[in-house]
This record gives C-alpha cells, sequence and structure tokens, in this order.
C-alpha cells in the first residue's frame, strides 16, 4: 500500500489539482475529475494494477479539497470480497489473431487455460436433432473448444438433458458468438471454462483450431467504501445523502481496460460538483457522499454500508443514487418514481417549471445500482440515471472524449431543487 500511495501522489503532482474548485458551472473541472478516473493509471477501476485503490485514495482527495469531513477517522469504510481477475488473454485461430477488446473479450467467470483446441460448432438445432445429439455424445471434448451463440447454450442448459450438459462441460473452451456488441462484466465467481465472447461478425466460420493462452486468479480483494459529509447548520442528525459508485469493470491482461466514463465517472464527477455546492451554501440538514465500491461485482458496497451504517438509517431523509448520467437527449429516468408518485411528482413539477430535461420517466422497484438495499430497508431512494445519447456500455468505448454530458448542468440544477424539498 505504501508504494501504491507514493504513486498515487505523483500522479496527483502531475495532474496539477491542487488549485482547483469546482464551481455551479465548471463542466472544465467536471471533465478533469472524469479524464483522471478514466486514466490509464486507474486500468478500469477495477481489480488489478490497485485501479480501484487509486480511485479511492483521488476521490478522497477530492473530497477533502472540497472541504469536506470524515464521518469517524477517516473517508474509508473497507470490506472483501472474492473477485475472478484476468491476468493474461490472447487467442488466435490458425488464420487470424483476433483483438481483444474489440473482436473479443472474456468471459468474466473464465478459468485459466493454455494451448490449441480443435473448434467444433453446436449446431441451432441440436435439441430436435437426435442424431447429431448421439454423435456429439460419443466425442472426446477434453481437446475441444465448443463454438455456439447464446440461444442454443441457454436452450441445451435449460433442458433436461443432463448427459447432453455434462458432455458440453467437458470442453475446457468455449466461443459464445455475440451478435450485437461485446459487454463485459466482473464476477465473484469461476468456472472450469475458459469463455470467449467474440464479436459474430469478426469470426472466422472457417476456422479448424483456436489457440489461446488465459491466465485468471480468482482471489479476495479488499475495496473500499469512500464516504465524505458536510454537516447541517439546522438539524445535523438528519442527512440527505447522495451516492455513485466509483467501481468499474477494469481491464483484461496487462493492457485492455474499461474507462467506465459514464458507468460511472460521471456520477462521481457530479458528487463532487454537489460538495462544492453545499460547501458555498451550508445546508439545513446534514449532507452525507458516498463513493461506492463493488458494484459491478454486485452492489456489494452499498449492502454491506446498509448493513454497517456510520449512523442510523432512519435519519436519512432522502437518498438519491447517481449512475450513468452522462447523457439525456432523451430525458431521465427515475427507479423508484412509481413507488413515491407525490415525491416524483414535485419533482416532474421542477423539471416543467424550469424546462430541464425533455422528459422524466418512472419505473418501481430495481435491483439495478446501489440505491437498493436503502430501499429495501425502508430508505425513501431514488436511483437516476439519463437516457438517449451515446450507446457505450461496459465496453471499451464508454470513454471521456466520447461522453457528451449532454444534460449534466440540468441534473445538477435537479438534484438542488428536489433535494431542497
Amino acid at each position: 500500500m505504501k508504494g501504491k500511495r507514493i504513486i498515487f501522489l505523483g500522479f496527483l503532482a502531475i495532474l496539477q489539482l491542487s488549485t482547483f474548485y469546482a464551481t455551479a458551472q465548471n463542466l472544465e473541472q467536471v471533465r478533469k475529475d472524469i479524464d483522471t478516473l478514466c486514466s490509464p493509471t486507474m486500468f478500469g477501476r477495477g481489480y488489478l494494477k490497485g485501479g480501484d485503490s487509486l480511485a479511492a485514495e483521488y476521490i478522497a482527495y477530492r473530497f477533502k479539497q472540497l472541504t469536506c469531513k470524515p464521518y469517524h477517522e477517516s473517508f474509508f469504510q473497507s470490506f472483501s470480497f472474492p473477485i475472478n481477475t484476468i491476468i493474461e488473454a490472447k487467442a488466435k485461430t490458425d488464420e487470424q489473431n483476433l483483438q481483444l477488446g474489440r473482436e473479443y473479450i472474456l468471459n468474466s467467470l473464465s478459468a485459466s487455460h493454455k494451448g490449441k483446441y480443435t473448434l467444433l460448432t453446436l449446431p441451432k438445432n441440436l435439441l430436435e436433432d437426435e442424431a447429431k445429439k448421439q454423435w456429439l455424445l460419443t466425442q472426446n471434448l477434453h481437446k475441444t473448444a465448443l463454438v455456439f451463440d447464446k440461444n442454443t447454450f441457454n436452450a441445451i442448459a435449460q433442458s433436461n438433458q443432463k448427459d447432453l450438459n455434462q458432455k458440453i462441460r467437458q470442453a475446457p473452451v468455449w466461443v459464445e458468438l455475440q451478435p450485437q456488441k461485446l459487454t463485459a462484466s466482473v464476477s465473484t465467481l469461476q468456472i472450469p471454462q475458459t469463455t470467449l465472447e467474440v464479436l459474430q461478425n469478426t469470426w472466422d466460420t472457417t476456422a479448424k483450431n483456436i489457440h489461446i493462452q488465459v491466465q485468471t486468479q480468482l482471489k479476495k480483494h479488499t475495496a473500499r467504501n469512500v464516504i465524505a459529509y458536510i454537516e447541517g447548520s439546522l438539524q445535523p442528525d438528519s442527512f440527505i445523502v447522495f451516492t455513485a459508485h466509483y467501481d468499474h469493470l477494469g481491464g483484461i491482461g496487462k493492457e485492455v481496460y474499461f474507462p467506465g466514463a459514464n458507468d460511472n465517472a460521471a456520477g462521481i464527477a457530479m458528487l463532487f460538483q454537489l460538495a462544492d455546492y453545499y460547501r458555498q451554501n451550508p445546508p439545513p440538514y446534514s449532507v452525507l457522499f458516498i463513493a461506492f465500491a463493488g458494484e459491478e461485482a454486485g452492489l456489494i458496497g452499498s449492502k454491506y454500508y446498509t448493513e454497517n451504517p456510520f449512523f442510523p438509517l432512519a435519519r436519512i431523509k432522502l437518498l438519491l443514487n447517481l449512475d450513468l448520467i452522462g447523457t439525456g437527449d432523451e430525458g431521465m429516468m427515475v427507479v423508484n418514481g412509481a413507488i413515491f408518485p407525490k415525491e416524483y411528482t414535485q419533482l416532474v413539477e421542477i423539471n416543467n417549471a424550469k424546462k430541464l430535461l425533455p422528459t422524466i420517466q418512472k419505473r418501481g422497484t430495481a435491483a439495478n445500482s446501489d440505491h437498493y438495499f436503502f430501499s429495501a430497508k425502508g430508505v425513501k431512494a431514488f436511483f437516476w440515471y439519463t437516457l438517449g445519447g451515446i450507446k457505450a456500455y461496459h465496453d471499451i468505448d464508454d470513454k471521456p472524449e466520447t461522453l457528451p454530458l449532454t444534460k449534466f448542468k440540468e441534473i445538477y440544477q435537479l438534484l438542488i431543487d428536489f433535494a431542497a424539498l
């Protein structure tokens, strides 16, 4: 940790951020924060190269710079969980080197495998063709890479044909063809197979063999929520809470990483903007900011906080969780808006009066971001995300230079006005 901290301090010196303070309209500072969080140094804010740890240090640094205080002695709340890391990934057919990130990614459940494997494509009608099924059951698949589309695999997996399922799992390598885009994830588990997710229009259907070199490790990882607050002037024991996760998918191998600009560097940048506002405009209630780790691995950081809160959750008047807020061409979605119609109506009225967003839509309960475990424990919690604009998500194209921040200022204004009700 000492070595990482020295690297981090040097990183800050290079960035020369010590004199910057965000203002209400300071999109330049917002861009600086997003660029920093998405930089190669932080390597996707994941589990290789200390990426999420460097991001946590940076976030604490920015909160301190904005004169926020730690609620306890430190800005950090530590917790641990297992994570499957992909340390090395190389793949090629006999005629084609596959480009990691563009043509294929590794499924996050993958195990380590190395060698040459014979390609065998599973027919889409395998379940209906008894002759093909019986032929497959007689094959030795221990040096085979099975090629399939997701629908075919799911149909087999969900069938009652245990012999066929067991046979497929003999193959050490799976090649899953993706029809539209590559969408990465992270996992707290590992299965025996190495699964390559390959973009279908780049796959050579005439290939006979595939050569792979994949090294993965399922390990225990310690991460940190970053928590800061500004004390209220009238009712300091009541809290408005703003949350956003800072972790992302990290990287695959030594060079390819997922920047995570919209998901969710933009949300963290908004926390800094709000901190600067409340620094200059002391709130009647205390304001708590939580930058969660472990969201991509299954909302782990927010679940941990709700089980180990810094104060009783009943003291939270309102929680607003921000994720994917870098667009807004088609407005915004409010998760739990249908659960709290009065508050949703108030939000829409503010928006209509100030003509901020094209539309604000609502939906019910969803376990799709860090608001979920708070609302499950009775906290009035909402999750805001923007609609329209760029389609980059969980891929290498979710990067700062193409993130438009279309309605960032408008969402900022909505947050302040709504939290003041």
